[in-house]
Protein backbone atom coordinates (compact mmCIF):
# COMPACT_ATOMS: atom_id res chain seq x y z
CA UNK A 1 0.00 0.00 0.00
CA UNK A 2 2.96 2.34 0.44
CA UNK A 3 3.46 2.52 -3.34
CA UNK A 4 -0.23 3.27 -3.85
CA UNK A 5 -0.11 6.09 -1.28
CA UNK A 6 2.98 7.44 -3.02
CA UNK A 7 1.15 7.22 -6.36
CA UNK A 8 -1.59 9.52 -5.08
CA UNK A 9 0.93 11.99 -3.67
CA UNK A 10 2.91 12.31 -6.91
CA UNK A 11 0.37 11.73 -9.68
CA UNK A 12 -1.30 14.54 -11.53
CA UNK A 13 -5.05 14.46 -11.92
CA UNK A 14 -6.03 11.82 -14.45
CA UNK A 15 -9.73 12.71 -14.49
CA UNK A 16 -11.87 11.57 -16.37
CA UNK A 17 -9.77 8.49 -17.04
CA UNK A 18 -9.07 7.69 -13.40
CA UNK A 19 -11.19 8.77 -10.46
CA UNK A 20 -8.95 8.95 -7.41
CA UNK A 21 -11.78 8.23 -4.99
CA UNK A 22 -12.79 5.04 -6.82
CA UNK A 23 -9.22 3.76 -7.15
CA UNK A 24 -8.57 4.50 -3.48
CA UNK A 25 -11.63 2.41 -2.62
CA UNK A 26 -10.24 -0.38 -4.81
CA UNK A 27 -6.87 -0.13 -3.07
CA UNK A 28 -8.53 -0.41 0.33
CA UNK A 29 -10.48 -3.47 -0.83
CA UNK A 30 -7.33 -5.13 -2.18
CA UNK A 31 -5.45 -4.32 1.04
CA UNK A 32 -8.21 -5.87 3.16
CA UNK A 33 -8.93 -8.93 0.99
CA UNK A 34 -5.52 -9.48 -0.60
CA UNK A 35 -4.54 -9.67 -4.24
CA UNK A 36 -6.71 -11.81 -6.47
CA UNK A 37 -7.25 -12.49 -10.15
CA UNK A 38 -9.48 -9.48 -10.74
CA UNK A 39 -9.36 -6.04 -12.29
CA UNK A 40 -9.05 -4.27 -8.94
CA UNK A 41 -5.86 -6.15 -8.05
CA UNK A 42 -4.52 -5.61 -11.56
CA UNK A 43 -5.09 -1.86 -11.36
CA UNK A 44 -3.43 -1.60 -7.93
CA UNK A 45 -0.44 -3.64 -9.13
CA UNK A 46 -0.06 -1.29 -12.10
CA UNK A 47 -0.23 1.74 -9.81
CA UNK A 48 2.53 0.23 -7.66
CA UNK A 49 4.60 -0.56 -10.76
CA UNK A 50 4.25 3.01 -12.05
CA UNK A 51 5.22 4.47 -8.70
CA UNK A 52 8.36 2.36 -8.54
CA UNK A 53 9.25 2.99 -12.20
CA UNK A 54 8.96 6.76 -11.92
CA UNK A 55 10.51 7.05 -8.45
CA UNK A 56 14.07 7.40 -9.78
CA UNK A 57 15.70 7.76 -13.16
CA UNK A 58 18.55 5.38 -12.28
CA UNK A 59 16.44 2.25 -11.96
CA UNK A 60 14.63 1.66 -15.26
CA UNK A 61 13.60 -1.88 -14.28
CA UNK A 62 11.89 -0.89 -11.05
CA UNK A 63 8.29 -2.00 -10.90
CA UNK A 64 8.77 -4.70 -13.52
CA UNK A 65 7.68 -7.62 -11.27
CA UNK A 66 4.43 -5.83 -10.38
CA UNK A 67 3.85 -4.95 -14.03
CA UNK A 68 4.41 -8.53 -15.16
CA UNK A 69 2.02 -9.90 -12.51
CA UNK A 70 -0.62 -7.31 -13.47
CA UNK A 71 -0.34 -8.17 -17.17
CA UNK A 72 -0.54 -11.88 -16.36
CA UNK A 73 -3.78 -11.27 -14.45
CA UNK A 74 -5.07 -8.93 -17.14
CA UNK A 75 -4.46 -11.43 -19.93
CA UNK A 76 -6.25 -14.18 -18.01
CA UNK A 77 -9.34 -11.97 -17.61
CA UNK A 78 -9.81 -11.21 -21.28
CA UNK A 79 -11.07 -7.96 -22.76
CA UNK A 80 -13.93 -6.21 -21.01
CA UNK A 81 -15.68 -3.05 -22.06
CA UNK A 82 -15.60 -1.33 -18.69
CA UNK A 83 -13.96 1.82 -17.42
CA UNK A 84 -11.81 -0.20 -15.02
CA UNK A 85 -10.42 -2.27 -17.90
CA UNK A 86 -9.66 0.94 -19.83
CA UNK A 87 -7.83 2.28 -16.78
CA UNK A 88 -5.60 -0.78 -16.61
CA UNK A 89 -4.80 -0.33 -20.29
CA UNK A 90 -3.83 3.33 -19.73
CA UNK A 91 -1.60 2.47 -16.79
CA UNK A 92 0.04 -0.35 -18.75
CA UNK A 93 0.65 2.10 -21.61
CA UNK A 94 2.31 4.64 -19.31
CA UNK A 95 4.55 1.91 -17.88
CA UNK A 96 5.54 0.74 -21.37
CA UNK A 97 6.36 4.33 -22.31
CA UNK A 98 8.67 4.59 -19.29
CA UNK A 99 10.41 1.39 -20.40
CA UNK A 100 10.89 2.79 -23.90
CA UNK A 101 8.68 0.18 -25.58
CA UNK A 102 6.83 2.46 -27.97
CA UNK A 103 4.94 -0.18 -29.96
CA UNK A 104 3.65 -1.80 -26.77
CA UNK A 105 2.83 1.67 -25.44
CA UNK A 106 0.78 2.44 -28.54
CA UNK A 107 -1.00 -0.93 -28.38
CA UNK A 108 -2.10 -0.48 -24.76
CA UNK A 109 -3.02 3.17 -25.31
CA UNK A 110 -5.09 2.31 -28.38
CA UNK A 111 -6.95 -0.44 -26.52
CA UNK A 112 -7.55 1.84 -23.53
CA UNK A 113 -8.87 4.68 -25.69
CA UNK A 114 -11.10 2.35 -27.67
CA UNK A 115 -12.63 0.83 -24.55
CA UNK A 116 -12.96 4.22 -22.86
CA UNK A 117 -14.79 5.72 -25.82
CA UNK A 118 -17.09 2.72 -26.16
CA UNK A 119 -17.84 2.77 -22.42
CA UNK A 120 -18.48 6.50 -22.51
CA UNK A 121 -20.75 6.19 -25.55
CA UNK A 122 -22.68 3.33 -23.94
CA UNK A 123 -23.28 5.42 -20.79
CA UNK A 124 -24.20 8.47 -22.89
CA UNK A 125 -26.68 6.49 -24.97
CA UNK A 126 -28.32 4.96 -21.91
CA UNK A 127 -28.58 8.42 -20.31
CA UNK A 128 -29.97 9.90 -23.53
CA UNK A 129 -32.61 7.17 -23.90
CA UNK A 130 -33.77 7.54 -20.29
Amino acid sequence: MQSVEEFYQNAHSLWPIVCEKVTYTMATKVRDQGFGDNLESCLILLMAALTKAYRTQESPGSGLPEFQKAIQVLSSLGARFTLEFAQTQFFAAIFQLKMGRLIDFWSYLHMGCTIFIQSYLRVSLVTFVL
